[in-house]
């Protein structure tokens, strides 16, 4: 066995996969620590804001306190909590000096800090830190000063335990594993083709051996990726000795509050999970390989198994014999209470056993018995159809080749992905909503804070008022009626509602909840605003709560405000407005299940242009390719065939692989989705923007100075669609043309890949409507924000897919009057 490992392995080689995997990782670990280094203050900038707003706070009491104290006398209690205000400012005093030094070791001074809070909220019962930071924060400084570590960068690390854990989420993912099955399957492809195996069994092997063999040259593949990974990852620590750090503490959520686990644990847990999976799923593999099935039929099997999988999870939640928790999917007290060390090992105890019963599989089946072909004849014939002879040539060439197994690994990868995101949100949901309404509480306790001590400063002015009448011996007047008090029982009543909701975030009409709070709390109508404040974010969200109640369709969540491309914090200039803008889109992140999500955030995050790239990288066609990198002139210039001809064949073959490639695929990935997560509400509506009005019902922003209007989500996702294969025939077009022109097939490939992002990045700069290139941004195209950037209300999509195919047809049409030498 050993001399049939390295057989494989040096054959292996030769195709240059592996190395380049490891080169590209190395690489990337090296890009992700310089970037992380070099925004190595963002952490520290948080505290020192933090830090600041508390100093403001505590100095802002002692004022009022203190002058509360002068002027009337302050009571008892309130004399009493002058002391622990005082060491608090002490506290963050020393901390602002450290953060300006540079010096992190803080923890011991933010213990302080907030011990001497919890003094003075018992003496005066303002919760200006609110009423659940406290103990979090605290406990986060206990561990801290436990482990005699100092606050780390935790946004982008890079000397640090944190850095290794960030590596790890990049490097064993489920999208790191799809790679790895496609480079496998690739090489299985070409073996089979080659007939390896059949060669082997002719040296008088076993089936064990060469199977086993393979299992092991796979399993040691994974394993050396695993190894040089961890090896990578762990560097700079290793190296700055800071490997202390893996006891630093990183939240994980615990029913409904979040709590504090060492980061070891999820460092141990990332790459053996992943590893345990991989083995699972090359078990599988290997046993498909001695059934010489095709790869087709594997990754079929493959993604029922995981659909399956994440359909139990969603109903039952956690399950020990459910491997799909390898890939990250866990929830509840898995690091907590240590349940991820049992799972670790039932899991590799059934990796075992699968691996002992797979090796008795392939050793205990018959042997294929293999007659090596003694002619041409033998040969699998190869049938043509008179009227597509040369489309059938086009398609086997590509499929020799494996550049249509390629591709289709690429769509299929690009789609899952977007699926696959998605659907973590979706179950990261819970984690979400705790935020939101931890930073609704923050905002709310600020609220009380003001109003407590505006409320104090009122009656003191009050006291003074009635004092100066007792001295002159007045009538006491009228004084001014302390609103605060009925403004603060809006507030903590506001407050209590949130903290009940957090208690329902598991509920399943949870979403609902929420966003009919939000409603209730979101303040009055656009309406009674003066109309130069109305914007399309405000009036949109009323609008469409309202289209909503009156359709009967749930709300995505969360939040109940709709974030215009106006409030684009991309857009805004002013670093306020920006981060304002910022906080609202964060407030209102919108995620839901169903396969008509999928494909709008597909449309939206412009993730159709990865799949165009793959389509001119690898599936299409030019005539450039029958003169370089192989040359088929010869071959050609034996048939009755004009360059005109071939040339129409590549331009059709193209566009037919490429339809029936995007259809295929992406109607599979849509009815998982559809299966997992529903299909969601076609009418949930969606506004689009416009320069113009279109419609008596258009609504107008005037202080956006545009209109808008409501369009059903299917609509918009249909609208899509057409759009982006008029963006695959202009492409095709415009690829088939440079190809006639060009004598090189790679060149060909660049210089479109150029000309497009070139042509791409030009239609940013400079909006026009009769540019094709900016229709290449779907979503924004779709949902008409490209007629506000090019101020024309031409920019549409209607518009754009008959630019599109005109601007294809035109250059088809050129390259096919383009003289060049006919072939026969």
């Amino acid at each position: 066995m050993k001399h049939v490992v390295k057989f494989m392995m040096k054959d292996w080689l030769k195709t240059k996969w592996i190395p380049i995997i490891f080169i590209l990782m190395i690489a990337f670990v090296c890009s992700l620590f310089l970037y992380n280094q070099s925004q190595a203050e963002t952490t520290v900038n948080q505290l020192k804001e933090s830090t600041e707003n508390k100093l403001e706070n505590v100095e802002l009491l002692l004022t009022t306190i203190t002058a509360k104290n002068e002027d009337i006398g302050a009571s008892e209690n309130e004399i009493k909590s002058l002391e622990p205000l005082a060491k608090k400012e002490e506290a963050l005093l020393m901390i602002r000096k450290k953060l300006e030094e540079g010096n992190l070791d803080i923890s011991k001074n933010q213990i302080t800090f907030y011990e001497e809070y919890s003094k003075f909220i018992e003496l005066k019962p303002i919760f200006y830190m609110g009423r659940s930071d406290e103990n979090h924060e605290k406990n986060k400084a206990i561990l801290l000063l436990e482990n005699e570590l100092p606050y780390l960068e935790e946004k982008t690390p890079y000397n640090s335990a944190l850095f290794t854990k960030q590596v790890f989420e990049i490097l064993f993912n489920p999208i790191t594993l799809f790679l790895f099955l496609v480079i496998f399957s690739y090489r299985y492809t070409i073996d089979r083709e080659n007939r390896i195996v059949d060669f082997l069994k002719l040296q008088s092997l076993s089936s064990r051996s060469i199977y086993s063999s393979y299992l092991l040259l796979l399993f040691g593949s994974v394993m050396l990726y695993v190894i040089i990974g961890v090896l990578l990852a762990s560097a700079p620590v290793l190296l700055s000795g800071n490997w202390e750090s893996i006891h630093y503490p990183v939240e994980v959520l615990r029913g409904t509050e979040l709590v504090f686990i060492p980061v070891w644990k999820l460092l141990l847990f990332k790459p053996l999970s992943w590893l345990i999976f991989m083995t699972l799923v090359l078990l599988l593999f290997t046993s498909f390989m001695k059934q010489k099935a095709s790869v087709g039929s594997f990754a079929v099997i493959l993604v029922m198994a995981l659909s399956l999988s994440y359909l139990v999870y969603s109903f039952f939640g956690f399950q020990l014999a459910n491997p799909l928790h390898l890939l990250g999917f866990t929830a509840g007290d898995f690091f907590i209470t240590n349940t991820y060390l049992v799972y670790l090992g039932v899991m590799g105890l059934v990796t075992t056993l699968l691996t002992l019963g797979v090796l008795y599989f392939i050793g205990s089946s018959k042997s294929i018995s293999v007659k090596l072909p003694v002619s041409s004849s033998n040969l699998k014939e190869r049938s043509f159809y008179p009227k597509w002879q040369l489309l059938q040539f086009e398609y086997r060439k590509k499929k020799r080749k494996r550049h249509i197994a390629i591709t289709i690994a690429l769509v299929l990868i690009t789609q899952l992905g977007v699926f696959f995101f998605i659907q973590n949100q979706v179950q990261a949901l819970p984690r979400i909503a705790l935020n939101l309404i931890d930073e609704k509480q923050k905002f709310i306790t600020k609220q009380i804070t003001n109003t407590e001590l505006n409320h104090e400063n009122l009656a003191v002015e009050i006291e003074i008022m009635r004092q100066n009448d007792e001295k002159l011996n007045r009538e006491p007047g009228e004084y001014e009626e302390d609103f605060f008090l009925d403004f603060l029982d809006v507030l903590n009543e506001q407050y209590d509602e949130f903290e009940e909701l957090r208690r329902l975030i598991y509920e399943e009409n949870f979403p609902q909840l929420f966003n009919d709070l939000e409603s209730k709390h979101s303040g009055g109508s656009y309406k009674d605003l003066e109309q130069g404040t109305w914007t399309v974010s405000s009036m949109a969200s009323e609008e469409q709560r309202t289209i909503l109640k009156s359709s009967g369709i749930d709300s995505w969540p969360y939040g109940v405000y709709w974030v215009s491309h106006f409030d684009d914090p991309e857009l805004e200039e002013d670093a306020e407005l920006a981060a304002s803008s910022q906080y609202l889109q964060n407030q209102n992140q919108k995620y839901d299940s169903s396969s008509q999500f999928m494909l709008y955030k597909f449309f939206e995050w412009n993730m159709m242009g990865l799949i165009l790239f793959a389509f001119v990288a690898f599936l299409w066609t030019a005539v450039s390719e029958e003169r370089t990198p192989q040359s088929t002139i010869s071959f050609l210039s034996t048939k009755p065939l004009s360059f005109q001809s071939v040339y129409t064949t590549k331009w059709i073959y193209n566009l037919l692989s490429a339809a029936a490639l995007l259809l295929l695929v992406g109607g599979i990935v849509f009815c998982i989705a559809t299966l997992i997560g529903g299909f969601g509400e076609s009418a949930y509506p969606i506004p689009v923007y416009s320069i113009e009005r279109l419609a008596e019902t258009d609504f107008y922003a005037f202080h956006d100075q545009a209109y808008f209007s409501f369009t059903g989500l299917g609509t918009l996702i249909l609208t899509a669609i057409a759009l982006a294969f008029a963006q695959l025939f202009f492409l095709n077009g415009l690829f088939t043309f440079i190809g006639k022109l060009l004598k090189n097939y790679y060149v060909t490939v660049v210089l479109t890949l150029v000309v497009v992002i070139i042509g791409y990045w030009t239609g940013t700069q400079t909006v026009k409507w009769w540019n094709p290139f900016i229709y290449f941004d779907t979503w924004r195209v779709v949902d008409g924000w490209k007629t506000i950037e090019a101020a024309s209300q031409y920019a549409t999509p209607l518009t754009g897919i008959g630019i599109l195919v005109v601007a294809g047809s035109v250059l088809f049409i050129t390259g096919f009057f383009v003289k060049r030498r006919a072939v026969s």
